[in-house]
């Protein structure tokens, strides 16, 4: 999974390629790993060459996600992986699927960071797609978790995301604020990477300066 993470911010289709037909020589009949994988490389290369996603693939990871008992670690990494394929409606019902279903876990840290990472990817798709409505419930439902824990990068992501969805919903100064408080802790922590990460998302995909 790391080999196709760095494959993927490289935009390295030729890598990909590769990558994918070694997994889909491990495919088996035990084990939906390396055939899912062949899936999501597949998925990542549409994304890269901008394609269209194959309809079955999707549809697939959908009903396996949909329909898995409960979500551990390698549900949850997957669907990180590949909710860009998936449009808002059955992003929002895996995101409600995701909650419920690794709630019996979300005692153990690996398992509640993760969990926040994913409300934090989901946050920003949805934003990417103007789903106001969509992204402030997702805020409404994962408030809660985000309350209180500590610094994380997930948890401010989540908390400058909510300072967009401010500034989207008309709260201008207020998301301002939050936004603006998040990029200087960034600094203050010596993150300049992730602040400036923060800065050209908002140069980038907002009308909002700051």
């Amino acid at each position: 999974m790391e080999k196709i993470k760095k494959y993927m911010l490289e935009d390295n289709v030729y890598g990909l390629q590769r990558l994918q037909s070694i997994e889909a020589t491990m495919c088996n009949d035990d084990s939906n790993y390396h055939h899912f994988n062949v899936i999501i490389i597949d998925l990542i290369i549409s994304q890269i060459q901008h394609t269209q996603f194959k309809k079955e693939s999707v549809t697939e990871l959908q009903t396996y996600l949909l329909n898995v008992e409960n979500w551990g670690i390698y549900e949850l990494t997957l669907f990180n992986n590949v909710m860009f394929c998936f449009p808002t409606p059955v992003l929002s019902l895996l995101l409600d699927n995701a909650m419920k279903k690794a709630i019996a876990y979300r005692h153990l840290p690996q398992y509640e960071e993760l969990l926040m990472i994913i409300i934090c990817n989901n946050l920003e798709i949805t934003l990417q797609q103007k789903d106001i409505v969509q992204a402030e419930k997702i805020v409404a439902q994962s408030t809660e978790i985000y309350r209180n824990k500590r610094i994380s990068l997930s948890n401010m992501k989540f908390k400058f995301l909510q300072g967009i969805l401010m500034m989207y919903t008309g709260n201008v100064d207020s998301g301002k604020k939050l936004v603006v408080g998040v990029i200087d802790a960034c600094y203050v922590l010596g993150d300049d990477e992730q602040a400036y990460s923060f800065e050209k998302y908002l140069n980038e995909s907002t009308n909002f300066e700051i």
